[in-house]
């Protein structure tokens, strides 16, 4: 019996391995594998095909997804990309300066990083959803603001903190919640979570709700329809105090 408890364990532990590798990669048939770096072709993907870009790849050409699947590993930084309905699993960089609209029976799935230079439009019948810790960014374009637009099957994506404020920050989506998670390294466990709210003139505002947080990754949403003194179009900035005293940030717009 213990042998047999020798070999099986190797082999369970293998085949957790093989399943989590399979899950941060490209399945199935690629029947556009793109192997040139800095391709600037043009590809329409249909129903039942799939066009791969592998790691240490970039890809900056035109992309029209009609049904089909983009699996990207490496680098997704089109000239221009539509997407009809399909699938796009991303478990490399999406790096797009346009709108990237999904319209009805298009998905996004998104395992690592996702960065652009206009807005995310969500349709009815569309679903962004996010696997990655990293916050999803937008950045300015022209010196404009940029929103992201959420349809009602967007699943909330949880803004990451960090230790320094930069020029990214979070889109407070339709719901008009303040979706976020912070770890908590220290073992104090459901104490409340030390943190405050202020503008760009480090004026703080009212009606923050109690959060208490837990060891380990702690999710919050907090309804700023509730909070004081928060204007539509503005920038904020979260702040959060660990145990150690220590700060961490995420700027957003509600």
């Amino acid at each position: 019996m213990n042998v047999f408890r020798k070999f099986l364990v190797p082999v369970v532990l293998f085949l957790n391995l093989l399943q989590y590798a399979k899950a941060q990669s490209c399945n199935g048939t690629c029947n556009y594998n793109i192997t040139t770096n800095y391709d600037f072709g043009t590809y329409t993907i249909a129903i039942g095909e799939q066009l791969c870009i592998p790691a240490g790849i970039t890809f900056i050409g035109t992309i029209t997804l009609n049904g089909g699947t983009v699996c990207n590993e490496g680098i997704l930084a089109p000239f221009n990309i539509v997407v009809q309905s399909g699938i796009i699993n991303n478990y490399g960089s999406i790096r797009y300066n346009g709108t990237l609209t999904l319209k009805a029976g298009s998905y996004l799935y998104n395992r690592n990083n996702v960065k652009l230079g206009g807005a995310l439009l969500v349709n009815t019948n569309a679903q962004y959803k996010e696997f990655s810790s990293q916050a999803f960014i937008v950045t300015q374009v022209n010196g404009l603001n940029q929103d992201i637009v959420y349809g009602p099957t967007y699943e909330k994506n949880y803004g990451s903190l960090d230790r320094t404020l930069n020029a990214t920050y979070y889109p407070v989506g339709s719901d008009n919640k303040l979706h976020f998670k912070y770890y908590n390294e220290y073992t104090k466990t459901n104490t409340p979570l030390n943190y405050n709210i202020y503008n760009l003139s480090h004026e703080t505002v009212g009606g923050l709700p109690t959060l208490n947080k837990s060891y380990g990754v702690n999710q919050y949403s907090i309804d700023l329809s509730a909070v004081q003194n928060l204007v539509v179009g503005q920038y904020y900035v979260l702040e959060v105090i660990s145990d150690k005293n220590e700060k961490f940030y995420l700027k957003f717009k509600r």
